[in-house]
Protein backbone atom coordinates (compact mmCIF):
# COMPACT_ATOMS: atom_id res chain seq x y z
CA UNK A 1 0.00 0.00 0.00
CA UNK A 2 3.26 2.38 0.78
CA UNK A 3 4.06 1.67 -2.92
CA UNK A 4 0.87 2.60 -4.20
CA UNK A 5 0.72 5.64 -2.09
CA UNK A 6 4.38 6.71 -3.13
CA UNK A 7 3.28 5.95 -7.02
CA UNK A 8 0.22 8.00 -6.37
CA UNK A 9 2.22 10.75 -5.44
CA UNK A 10 4.55 10.81 -7.43
CA UNK A 11 2.07 11.09 -10.62
CA UNK A 12 0.06 13.62 -8.74
CA UNK A 13 3.87 15.56 -8.79
CA UNK A 14 3.94 15.30 -12.55
CA UNK A 15 0.52 16.28 -12.70
CA UNK A 16 1.07 19.30 -11.16
CA UNK A 17 4.43 19.89 -12.89
CA UNK A 18 2.83 19.32 -16.14
CA UNK A 19 -0.05 21.91 -15.30
CA UNK A 20 2.55 24.27 -14.19
CA UNK A 21 4.26 24.26 -18.01
CA UNK A 22 1.08 24.42 -19.69
CA UNK A 23 -0.24 27.31 -17.90
CA UNK A 24 3.53 28.90 -18.50
CA UNK A 25 2.69 28.13 -21.96
CA UNK A 26 -0.77 29.52 -22.02
CA UNK A 27 0.60 33.11 -19.93
CA UNK A 28 3.17 33.50 -22.87
CA UNK A 29 0.82 32.75 -25.63
CA UNK A 30 -1.47 35.06 -24.24
CA UNK A 31 1.29 37.85 -23.79
CA UNK A 32 1.86 37.28 -27.59
CA UNK A 33 -1.72 37.68 -28.34
CA UNK A 34 -2.48 41.09 -26.53
CA UNK A 35 1.66 42.27 -28.53
CA UNK A 36 -0.01 41.09 -31.63
CA UNK A 37 -3.70 42.83 -31.05
CA UNK A 38 -1.52 46.08 -29.89
CA UNK A 39 0.83 45.94 -33.00
CA UNK A 40 -2.49 45.48 -35.49
CA UNK A 41 -4.43 48.54 -33.39
CA UNK A 42 -1.11 50.38 -34.31
CA UNK A 43 -1.16 49.32 -37.70
CA UNK A 44 -4.76 50.38 -37.94
CA UNK A 45 -4.34 53.96 -36.31
CA UNK A 46 -1.86 54.70 -38.78
CA UNK A 47 -4.23 53.37 -41.99
CA UNK A 48 -6.83 55.92 -40.33
CA UNK A 49 -4.65 58.95 -40.00
CA UNK A 50 -3.14 57.92 -43.58
CA UNK A 51 -6.91 57.66 -45.25
CA UNK A 52 -8.04 60.83 -43.27
CA UNK A 53 -4.57 62.91 -44.18
CA UNK A 54 -5.40 61.50 -48.14
CA UNK A 55 -9.42 62.68 -47.42
CA UNK A 56 -8.51 66.05 -46.26
CA UNK A 57 -6.31 66.62 -49.00
CA UNK A 58 -8.66 65.71 -51.72
CA UNK A 59 -11.27 67.58 -50.23
CA UNK A 60 -8.63 70.81 -49.90
CA UNK A 61 -8.56 69.87 -53.74
CA UNK A 62 -12.43 69.92 -54.43
CA UNK A 63 -12.00 73.43 -51.80
CA UNK A 64 -9.46 75.30 -54.87
CA UNK A 65 -11.46 73.68 -57.37
CA UNK A 66 -14.37 74.89 -56.57
CA UNK A 67 -13.61 78.57 -55.62
CA UNK A 68 -11.50 79.13 -58.95
CA UNK A 69 -14.82 78.03 -60.49
CA UNK A 70 -16.73 80.37 -58.62
CA UNK A 71 -14.10 82.53 -59.35
CA UNK A 72 -14.61 81.91 -63.14
CA UNK A 73 -18.32 82.35 -63.11
CA UNK A 74 -17.74 85.67 -60.81
CA UNK A 75 -15.40 86.98 -64.03
CA UNK A 76 -17.75 86.30 -66.45
CA UNK A 77 -20.69 88.16 -65.13
CA UNK A 78 -18.62 90.92 -63.57
CA UNK A 79 -17.82 91.25 -67.87
CA UNK A 80 -20.99 91.14 -68.56
CA UNK A 81 -22.36 93.47 -66.05
CA UNK A 82 -19.32 95.69 -67.60
CA UNK A 83 -20.27 95.90 -71.21
CA UNK A 84 -24.00 96.15 -70.34
CA UNK A 85 -22.91 99.51 -68.46
CA UNK A 86 -20.74 100.18 -71.40
CA UNK A 87 -23.05 100.12 -73.64
CA UNK A 88 -25.84 101.96 -71.15
CA UNK A 89 -23.57 104.87 -71.00
CA UNK A 90 -22.62 104.66 -75.11
CA UNK A 91 -26.17 105.37 -75.32
CA UNK A 92 -26.33 108.18 -73.13
CA UNK A 93 -23.71 110.17 -75.19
Amino acid sequence: MTNTLKQNITDLNKMIENTKRITDDNVQMLGQAKDELQKLLEEQMTHVEESFQLLMKKMEERKMQIVVDFENKFQKEDLRFTVIENAIKKGLD
